[in-house]
């Protein structure tokens, strides 16, 4: 009788173990080990570079591909930033040296410093977002995301990605071990309560 009500208790700690060895595994072992004859490594080491691969490829076509960069810099107002610097350099640099100009020094005031600036202003401004999407297309052909992130992956200390991984996702994991547990109640008592018809 005994057997019918540790049976649940037993397939418990069963599943409970499975499901915590199989989230161990995922880091650990981190260098393959020869098990029994059986070459035994976590799957986060073994598929390391794999998964740089991957996910470097995944990195650049999304980031590249959409043209991400290009709308990024789009969306910075490039122009206002260069029209206030203009205006500070005509006010503060270029009319001082015009005005010390013989003959031409008579000519500059307020209406003709204001014709100045603007023209200056509008074609500044005009080619300042122009050059900035032309250096954003040069940025995206010559930026390679791919290599970069790859390298970085795979050089990725991985006692250091468990710590995260484990801190960030702790309740997770033990959410799948505990399930790992019920299951194997459930199933240990399923178990029990057949062999009791059985035996009968």
């Amino acid at each position: 009788m005994w057997v019918y009500a540790l049976t649940p208790f037993l397939t418990a700690a069963i599943g409970w173990l499975t499901n915590w060895v199989a989230v161990k595994m995922l880091f650990l072992p981190r260098r393959p080990r020869n098990i029994l004859g059986l070459k035994i490594q976590g799957l986060i080491p073994r598929r390391q570079k794999d998964l740089a691969r991957e996910t470097a490829e995944i990195i650049e076509r999304e980031l590249l591909g959409q043209h991400l960069i290009r709308e990024t810099v789009k969306s910075v107002p490039i122009g206002d930033l260069v029209e206030e610097r203009i205006r500070v350099l005509i006010r503060e640099k270029l009319v001082g040296r015009l005005a010390a100009l013989p003959m031409i020094g008579q000519f500059i005031n307020e209406n003709t410093i204001g014709s100045i600036e603007g023209y200056v202003v509008q074609e500044v401004r005009k080619m300042s977002e122009e050059v900035a999407l032309e250096f954003a297309d040069q940025v995206e052909a010559r930026l390679q995301v791919k290599h970069l992130v790859q390298e970085k992956i795979e050089g990725f200390d991985l006692e250091k990605l468990q710590e995260i991984v484990e801190s960030v996702a702790a309740k997770e994991f033990r959410l799948i071990e505990w399930t790992g547990a019920i299951l194997g109640f459930t199933v240990g008592a399923f178990q029990s309560a057949l062999m009791a018809i059985f035996a009968h």
